[in-house]
C-alpha cells in the first residue's frame, strides 16, 4: 500500500531496515496473539465466544503462515544485506529493495492459498477468487478504488489537521519525521529518480503488492477473523494489522480506513477481485501522481 505522504526526498535506505521490521513484526504478532488468547479464554470456555483456534479458518493458521512469511523474508533480507556490495541509497540497492516485493507477495499469496486449497479443501473460487474476473468486477474495483483514494486523502488531511490543532505543529512534525523514517514505502520518491526503478515499482507496487496483500489480509486473515470473532471485529482486526505492517504513525492513520473499506467491499460483493482492483487502482494512481509531482 502506497501513500502520497511518503513521496518526499530521502537521503539513504538502511539495508538492515527489513530485518528490523521483520523482527518487530514477529514480536508484535506473537504478543498480540497471546494477549487475544488470554482475554478470550474465559468466554471461550463458557461457550460465549467461538474459539480462536479451529480445524479450518483458525487464527492459529494465520499466525503460523504469517510467521513463515516473515521468517523467509527475514532470511532473504539478511542474505542480501550480508552479501550486497551496494551502497545505501544507490540505484542498485533500490532495485533490490523494489524487486523484494515480488517474493514477498508471492509468499503472501502462495502460502495461504496452498493452505486453503490443500488443508481446508476449499477451492479459491469459493472465497471469491475465480481464475479470471469478469468485466463488471474490474469496473467496480477501479471505480471504488478511485473513491477509496479520495476518502483516504481526505481522512489523512483531517487527521493531520486534528493533530496539529490538538497537539501542535511540533508534534505533527515529529510524527511526519517518524513516518518518513519507519514507513515501509519510504524509498518510493528516491526510486522515481531512476527510469528503470520507476518501471519496476509500477509493476511490483502497482500489481504484485495489491494481489498478494489482498489475498493474505482479506482472503485469509479477514475470513478467519470473521469466523472466529464476528464480522466487525474481523474487519477492524484485519484493517489494524494491515495498517500496522506499513509502519509510521501517519501512514497507519491513513491506511487503517483503507483496510476497513477493502474488507467491506469484499464482504459486500463476495469477490476478492474487487478489493484487488481497488488496491491496484489506489497504488497505481499514487505512483503516477508521484511521477507527475516529480516532473
Amino acid at each position: 500500500m502506497l501513500t502520497i505522504q511518503n513521496l518526499q526526498p530521502l537521503q539513504s535506505i538502511d539495508p538492515y531496515m527489513g530485518i528490523t521490521a521483520a523482527l518487530a513484526a514477529i514480536l508484535g504478532l506473537d504478543v498480540g496473539m497471546f494477549i487475544s488468547w488470554l482475554i478470550r479464554k474465559p468466554a471461550e470456555r463458557a461457550g460465549i465466544l467461538p474459539p480462536l483456534f479451529s480445524h479450518t479458518w483458525s487464527m492459529g493458521h494465520v499466525w503460523f503462515i504469517s510467521q513463515a512469511i516473515i521468517l523467509i523474508m527475514g532470511v532473504l533480507g539478511i542474505a542480501v544485506a550480508l552479501a550486497s556490495p551496494f551502497k545505501p541509497g544507490g540505484n542498485s540497492l533500490m532495485t533490490v529493495a523494489i524487486l523484494s516485493l515480488i517474493p514477498q507477495n508471492l509468499l503472501l499469496f502462495g502460502l495461504p492459498a496452498a493452505y486453503i486449497v490443500k488443508v481446508y479443501g476449499i477451492p479459491l473460487r469459493d472465497i471469491g477468487l475465480p481464475m479470471f474476473p469478469d468485466v463488471k468486477i474490474v469496473r467496480t474495483g477501479i471505480r471504488w478504488g478511485v473513491l477509496m483514494l479520495i476518502v483516504a486523502l481526505v481522512f489523512q488531511a483531517a487527521a493531520e489537521s486534528l493533530i496539529k490543532i490538538t497537539l501542535g505543529a511540533n508534534a505533527l512534525g515529529g510524527l511526519e519525521r517518524a513516518t518518513q523514517e519507519f514507513g515501509n514505502e519510504q524509498f518510493i520518491k528516491q526510486s522515481l529518480h531512476n527510469p528503470w526503478n520507476t518501471i519496476l515499482l509500477l509493476i511490483t507496487g502497482g500489481l504484485f503488492a495489491p494481489f498478494g496483500e489482498e489475498f493474505f489480509f482479506r482472503g485469509f486473515l479477514f475470513n478467519a477473523a470473521k469466523r472466529r470473532m464476528g464480522l466487525w471485529p474481523g474487519i477492524m482486526l484485519s484493517a489494524a494489522i494491515f495498517a500496522l505492517i506499513h509502519g509510521g504513525p501517519l501512514l497507519i492513520l491513513a491506511i487503517f480506513p483503507v483496510g476497513i473499506i477493502l474488507a467491506l467491499a469484499y464482504e459486500k460483493t463476495g469477490s476478492l477481485w474487487v478489493p484487488i482492483f481497488m488496491h491496484i487502482t489506489f497504488n497505481s494512481m499514487q505512483l503516477i501522481a508521484g511521477l507527475w509531482i516529480k516532473y
